[in-house]
């Protein structure tokens, strides 16, 4: 099992840096290397032991697609959180009022 897991890890992650070649120029790097490489690691390992595991084709695709979808959403989540604000920045205290 530990060897399977291995094993997706290191096909996932190639797959990642594959698809990070294309991906990156027209998207941004944040956007793409994060994903990719959680969604390779993860969804790498967890084929690899499903797959010693003895379960069934459709069922690790259908798994590495829904983990895939939800680490996008969480990444997109995250990134839309850190954005800069379209609002004016305002001072967080009002200027203090001079002495008479």
């Amino acid at each position: 099992m530990f060897l399977a897991m291995l094993g997706g890890m290191t096909v996932g992650m190639i797959v990642c840096f594959i698809l990070m070649v294309f991906l990156v120029p027209p998207l941004g790097a944040f956007e793409v290397m994060i994903p990719l490489h959680n969604i390779g690691m993860w969804g790498g390992m967890i084929a690899g032991m499903s797959r010693a595991a003895g379960i069934s084709e459709p069922a690790i695709l259908l798994t590495g697609a829904s983990t895939g979808f939800a680490i996008s959403l969480l990444v997109l989540i995250s990134d839309y959180g850190h954005k800069p604000s379209p609002l004016p920045d305002f001072p967080v205290h009002p200027p203090e009022a001079p002495a008479p």
